[in-house]
């Protein structure tokens, strides 16, 4: 794959500006290092503080809703005539939990499955080497063969796969009238 070299200057600027270690000697990048270090502190520090205070206002809110609704409940009779009695503030957080954990567990299977499509985009499959290899061989030896000997359209070669069959290649001469059939 050949890469444009406009595409190849956008990537080296972009590693250059974004991805390039900071020069230490120059004092104009280490105040620019001391003043990020700085703004990320703050906002580590105020997502801290934010959470630990909406977690604080969800414990108070339950556990004050929890003393002074105790006397509402909602009563419902089973088919057998068995009393089953509901408090409403309980229903509501186990609802909300259960809404949580189900979030939680679809998210989880749409991670593994781009996880799997990851995996099975990297991977190379068995089928497909030996006629990886022979492409890669072919294309490779043309290429050099044409360089070393412009005479011949491909040279002859002999290629022994995995499984111990050899493979030959035949080669055909371009100046002469006949084609030549070489066994290597």
């Amino acid at each position: 794959m050949i890469i444009k070299e406009d595409e190849k200057k956008f990537w080296n600027d972009l590693i250059e500006m974004y991805l390039s270690p900071l020069n230490k000697s120059d004092p104009e990048q280490q105040k620019l290092k001391k003043k990020l270090e700085k703004q990320l502190k703050d906002l580590r520090n105020q997502m801290t503080a934010g959470y630990f205070f909406i977690n604080s206002i969800w414990i108070v809110l339950t556990f004050s809703l929890t003393m002074v609704i105790q006397d509402v409940n909602i009563t419902f009779y089973d088919k057998y005539g068995n009393v089953i009695v509901l408090n409403p503030l309980a229903f509501l957080f186990l609802i909300f939990f259960a809404v949580i954990l189900i979030i939680q567990f679809v998210s989880m299977l749409f991670h593994r499955w781009i996880t799997f499509l990851h995996l099975m985009a990297q991977t190379s499959f068995s089928w497909n080497d030996v006629q990886d290899q022979k492409a890669k061989m072919d294309e490779y030896t043309n290429n050099k063969n044409q360089e070393q000997f412009p005479n011949f359209k491909n040279m002859a070669f002999s290629e022994t796969l995995e499984n111990g069959s050899d493979i030959k290649h035949t080669t055909t001469l371009v100046n002469s009238q006949k084609k030549t059939n070489v066994r290597a």
